[in-house]
């Protein structure tokens, strides 16, 4: 506050040292709430809210999960990318999809692991490799 915003017989406002360290610790605990990324519930589901773009196979159905490929298998080098809405925090995060992918043709994947949500994607694997799951990571907020 400017000392001609203050009427006289008023005093401005004082900073204290407690009071500029209670403004910042307050700042920091709502970046971090803000920006902590949420957690899936369920790796297991087709049906939660980071899936929403999903197609093909869960990877923690053929032995990885959505951090990592199975054994056996790599990451393919091109992915895609959705805004899916999170009904609890009300917000939509970006959620990129990578395909795992091998040079052998995968068995096929059982029925209550096959997502099929949004758009076809093409086999992000290469002409050369079969795409053998696919994970879903939490990259941002859109």
């Amino acid at each position: 506050m400017d000392r001609s915003d203050v009427s006289p017989g008023q005093r401005a406002p004082r900073v204290t040292r407690r009071s500029w360290i209670r403004r910042i610790t307050a700042s920091l605990i709502g970046m971090t709430t803000f920006f902590k990324a949420p957690m899936p519930v369920s790796a297991q589901s087709c049906t939660e809210w980071f899936r929403c773009n999903q197609q093909g196979c869960l990877c923690s159905c053929r032995g990885g999960s959505d951090s990592s490929c199975p054994p056996g298998t790599s990451s393919g080098t091109k992915s895609w990318y959705a805004c899916c809405y999170d009904p609890v925090r009300n917000r939509a995060f970006i959620v990129r999809y990578i395909d795992c992918c091998q040079s052998s043709q995968p068995s096929p994947c059982p029925s209550s692991c096959l997502c099929s949500r949004g758009q076809p994607q093409p086999n992000w694997c290469g002409d050369s490799r079969s795409v053998v799951c696919t994970r879903a990571v939490l990259v941002g907020v859109c």
